[in-house]
């Protein structure tokens, strides 16, 4: 019983400079805003972990920098909590997974994708433009997605010095994902539905019917909202 009674003394000092070594280790780190942001809205992180579909404890450890951060997760944070996920990563480094940009079978043929729960058709670009009559290729859907059954990727195919001076992050080739179910933002990044491709834009303004947007390439012009489709999840390269 002493002896057991010992053990048990020697191994609390073990497990607490466990935590004090974690605690030094992310000293100094920028660490994400996802649980300053989640208290000001007043969530609980069961709450919170409920909306996201993770558990409690890997939002926790997450929130204190304990687990390295993931674009997925950072994306469905940002989504639920309805801010910036830039933002919301506040400088923390972010873990690009492959898997969110992989190429994959469309459900139902061949193999099913097991990874995610469906694939989306993802638009490759040929210059400034994105043409929607081309070869189907299926690419593995991210979390922010799921719900919309008419989301689609496209590719970037080139990113406008403008656009590079205030987003150097961003390079050509990576995959945007878009939704029409995400809700506009002015300066959002968007892709625009022109009956025969796409293009990306970012919004200028808008109202319940009509969005003024900003193309990469071309001229300023009006929109009907239903031809709006905002970049919800981007893959970088």
């Amino acid at each position: 019983m002493k002896d057991s009674h010992l053990l048990g003394s020697q191994a609390r000092p073990a497990a607490n400079h466990l935590r004090t070594f974690v605690r030094l280790e992310n000293r100094g780190k920028k660490v994400n805003k996802i649980r300053e942001i989640r208290k000001s809205q007043g969530h609980t992180l069961q709450s919170l972990s409920e909306m996201m579909g993770v558990s409690a404890s890997a939002l926790e450890k997450v929130e204190k920098g304990e687990r390295r951060l993931k674009q997925y997760f950072i994306a469905r944070a940002a989504q639920v909590l309805r801010v910036d996920p830039h933002d919301l990563a506040n400088g923390q480094e972010i873990d690009q997974e492959l898997r969110i940009a992989s190429v994959v079978n469309k459900p139902g043929v061949d193999q099913p994708n097991i990874l995610q729960n469906r694939s989306i058709r993802v638009f490759n670009s040929t210059g400034m433009s994105i043409p929607k009559d081309q070869a189907t290729n299926y690419t593995a859907c991210p979390s922010t997605v799921w719900a919309d059954e008419n989301s689609f990727a496209v590719s970037i195919p080139v990113v406008p010095e403008e656009v590079e001076s205030v987003a150097p992050w961003l390079a050509a080739g990576a995959i945007c994902f878009a939704s029409n179910k995400a809700p506009f933002r002015k300066g959002g990044l968007v892709v625009v539905d022109q009956g025969d491709q796409f293009v990306l834009a970012q919004i200028q303004s808008f109202s319940q019917d009509a969005v003024n947007v900003a193309p990469w390439n071309g001229k300023k012009m009006e929109v009907g909202a239903d031809k709006i489709y905002p970049v919800v999840t981007i893959n970088l390269k």
